[in-house]
Protein backbone atom coordinates (compact mmCIF):
# COMPACT_ATOMS: atom_id res chain seq x y z
CA UNK A 1 0.00 0.00 0.00
CA UNK A 2 2.92 2.68 0.48
CA UNK A 3 3.85 1.96 -3.12
CA UNK A 4 2.97 3.98 -6.17
CA UNK A 5 3.62 2.15 -9.57
CA UNK A 6 5.65 4.06 -11.81
CA UNK A 7 7.53 3.31 -15.22
CA UNK A 8 11.07 2.69 -15.50
CA UNK A 9 11.63 6.23 -16.67
CA UNK A 10 9.72 7.92 -14.16
CA UNK A 11 11.57 6.39 -11.54
CA UNK A 12 14.86 7.76 -13.04
CA UNK A 13 13.71 11.25 -13.30
CA UNK A 14 12.33 11.03 -9.60
CA UNK A 15 16.11 9.98 -8.80
CA UNK A 16 17.43 12.46 -10.66
CA UNK A 17 15.41 15.68 -9.25
CA UNK A 18 15.80 14.35 -5.74
CA UNK A 19 19.81 14.08 -6.72
CA UNK A 20 19.58 17.39 -7.98
CA UNK A 21 17.66 18.84 -4.37
CA UNK A 22 19.97 16.69 -2.57
CA UNK A 23 23.56 18.22 -4.11
CA UNK A 24 22.33 21.91 -4.07
CA UNK A 25 21.11 21.68 -0.48
CA UNK A 26 24.22 20.36 0.54
CA UNK A 27 26.47 22.97 -1.92
CA UNK A 28 24.74 26.01 -0.62
CA UNK A 29 25.31 24.54 2.85
CA UNK A 30 29.20 24.72 2.52
CA UNK A 31 29.66 27.20 -0.43
CA UNK A 32 28.92 30.03 1.63
CA UNK A 33 32.27 28.88 4.18
CA UNK A 34 35.04 30.26 2.24
CA UNK A 35 33.03 33.48 1.73
CA UNK A 36 32.67 35.04 5.02
CA UNK A 37 35.62 37.12 4.73
CA UNK A 38 34.40 38.37 0.81
CA UNK A 39 31.18 38.93 3.07
CA UNK A 40 32.89 41.03 5.79
CA UNK A 41 34.64 42.89 3.65
CA UNK A 42 31.75 43.61 1.40
CA UNK A 43 29.72 44.54 4.14
CA UNK A 44 31.59 46.38 5.80
CA UNK A 45 30.65 44.13 9.04
CA UNK A 46 32.35 41.49 12.02
CA UNK A 47 32.86 38.86 11.15
CA UNK A 48 31.13 37.56 13.91
CA UNK A 49 28.16 39.11 12.17
CA UNK A 50 28.46 37.39 8.86
CA UNK A 51 28.74 33.99 10.49
CA UNK A 52 25.38 33.99 10.91
CA UNK A 53 24.74 33.40 7.41
CA UNK A 54 26.11 29.82 7.71
CA UNK A 55 24.15 29.63 11.10
CA UNK A 56 21.04 30.77 10.39
CA UNK A 57 21.06 28.19 7.27
CA UNK A 58 21.46 25.63 9.35
CA UNK A 59 19.32 26.02 12.58
CA UNK A 60 16.70 26.30 9.95
CA UNK A 61 17.71 23.31 7.81
CA UNK A 62 18.41 21.17 10.62
CA UNK A 63 14.93 22.53 13.07
CA UNK A 64 12.56 22.44 10.46
CA UNK A 65 13.87 19.34 8.55
CA UNK A 66 11.23 16.60 10.55
CA UNK A 67 8.61 19.35 10.50
CA UNK A 68 8.48 19.48 6.87
CA UNK A 69 8.94 15.90 6.88
CA UNK A 70 5.80 15.42 8.45
CA UNK A 71 3.82 18.13 6.81
CA UNK A 72 4.61 16.39 3.24
CA UNK A 73 3.21 13.22 4.85
CA UNK A 74 0.09 15.11 5.56
CA UNK A 75 -0.36 17.34 2.84
CA UNK A 76 1.35 15.56 -0.24
CA UNK A 77 5.15 14.87 -0.09
CA UNK A 78 5.39 16.11 -3.98
CA UNK A 79 4.06 19.66 -3.01
CA UNK A 80 6.16 20.49 -0.41
CA UNK A 81 8.97 19.15 -2.64
CA UNK A 82 8.62 21.24 -5.32
CA UNK A 83 7.45 24.22 -3.28
CA UNK A 84 10.60 23.78 -1.28
CA UNK A 85 12.44 24.34 -4.48
CA UNK A 86 10.44 27.43 -5.72
CA UNK A 87 11.26 28.86 -2.11
CA UNK A 88 14.89 27.73 -2.43
CA UNK A 89 15.62 29.63 -6.20
CA UNK A 90 13.79 32.88 -4.97
CA UNK A 91 16.13 32.77 -1.76
CA UNK A 92 19.08 31.97 -3.61
CA UNK A 93 18.06 34.71 -6.35
CA UNK A 94 17.66 37.31 -3.51
CA UNK A 95 20.94 36.12 -1.93
CA UNK A 96 22.58 37.15 -4.27
CA UNK A 97 21.42 40.68 -4.50
CA UNK A 98 21.22 41.43 -1.34
CA UNK A 99 22.79 44.40 -0.28
CA UNK A 100 22.80 44.82 3.84
CA UNK A 101 23.90 41.72 6.35
CA UNK A 102 20.67 41.57 7.61
CA UNK A 103 18.88 41.00 4.66
CA UNK A 104 21.47 37.91 3.43
CA UNK A 105 20.92 36.80 6.77
CA UNK A 106 17.04 36.88 6.49
CA UNK A 107 17.37 35.77 2.70
CA UNK A 108 19.42 32.42 3.93
CA UNK A 109 16.80 31.37 6.76
CA UNK A 110 14.18 31.71 4.11
CA UNK A 111 16.42 29.63 1.81
CA UNK A 112 17.31 27.05 4.00
CA UNK A 113 12.88 26.68 4.66
CA UNK A 114 13.27 25.47 1.25
CA UNK A 115 16.19 23.39 1.93
CA UNK A 116 14.72 21.69 4.70
CA UNK A 117 11.14 20.77 2.23
CA UNK A 118 13.48 19.80 -0.31
CA UNK A 119 15.69 17.42 1.85
CA UNK A 120 12.58 15.84 4.28
CA UNK A 121 10.57 15.06 1.16
CA UNK A 122 12.75 14.26 -1.23
CA UNK A 123 14.32 10.89 0.02
CA UNK A 124 10.88 10.10 1.00
CA UNK A 125 9.48 10.34 -2.18
CA UNK A 126 12.77 8.05 -3.56
CA UNK A 127 11.29 5.33 -0.72
CA UNK A 128 7.41 5.78 -1.39
CA UNK A 129 8.15 5.67 -5.66
CA UNK A 130 11.04 3.43 -6.35
CA UNK A 131 10.71 -0.49 -6.62
CA UNK A 132 11.32 -2.39 -3.69
CA UNK A 133 14.53 -3.88 -5.06
CA UNK A 134 15.93 -0.33 -5.99
CA UNK A 135 14.82 1.64 -3.39
CA UNK A 136 18.64 0.65 -1.56
CA UNK A 137 20.23 2.14 -4.23
CA UNK A 138 18.21 4.74 -4.77
CA UNK A 139 18.26 6.15 -1.35
CA UNK A 140 22.55 5.38 -1.33
CA UNK A 141 22.68 7.63 -4.53
CA UNK A 142 20.82 10.45 -2.77
CA UNK A 143 23.12 10.04 0.14
CA UNK A 144 25.80 10.37 -2.39
CA UNK A 145 24.23 13.00 -3.92
CA UNK A 146 24.03 15.12 -0.41
CA UNK A 147 27.60 14.71 0.18
CA UNK A 148 29.33 15.31 -3.18
CA UNK A 149 27.29 18.42 -2.85
CA UNK A 150 28.27 19.37 0.74
CA UNK A 151 32.01 18.02 0.04
CA UNK A 152 32.69 20.16 -3.28
CA UNK A 153 30.90 23.15 -1.87
CA UNK A 154 34.03 24.59 -0.54
CA UNK A 155 35.62 24.23 -3.93
CA UNK A 156 32.97 25.56 -5.91
CA UNK A 157 32.27 28.54 -3.67
CA UNK A 158 35.71 29.89 -3.37
CA UNK A 159 36.22 29.28 -7.50
CA UNK A 160 32.82 31.37 -7.93
CA UNK A 161 34.23 34.36 -5.50
CA UNK A 162 37.35 34.19 -7.33
CA UNK A 163 36.56 34.23 -10.69
CA UNK A 164 32.69 36.01 -10.66
CA UNK A 165 32.17 37.42 -7.50
CA UNK A 166 30.41 36.11 -4.35
CA UNK A 167 26.85 36.66 -5.67
CA UNK A 168 27.31 33.30 -7.39
CA UNK A 169 27.38 31.20 -4.74
CA UNK A 170 24.11 31.89 -4.75
CA UNK A 171 23.12 32.32 -8.54
CA UNK A 172 24.00 28.56 -9.32
CA UNK A 173 21.84 27.26 -7.64
CA UNK A 174 19.33 28.83 -10.03
CA UNK A 175 19.53 26.52 -12.95
CA UNK A 176 19.51 23.10 -11.02
CA UNK A 177 16.98 24.36 -8.72
CA UNK A 178 15.05 25.30 -12.08
CA UNK A 179 15.50 21.78 -13.45
CA UNK A 180 14.43 19.74 -10.01
CA UNK A 181 11.72 22.03 -9.22
CA UNK A 182 10.75 20.92 -13.33
CA UNK A 183 11.58 17.49 -12.47
CA UNK A 184 9.58 17.83 -9.06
Amino acid sequence: PDEIAVSRGSARLILLSVCIGQTIVGVDQRAITVALPTLTETFHTAFTTIQWTVLVYDLVLIGLIITMGRLGDLYGRRRFYSIGFLIFVTASAICGLSQTTGHLIFFRALQAIGGSMIAANGRAIVSVNLPREERGRALGLTSTAFHIGFLTGPSLGGFLIDTIGWGWIFYINLPFSLCGAYLA
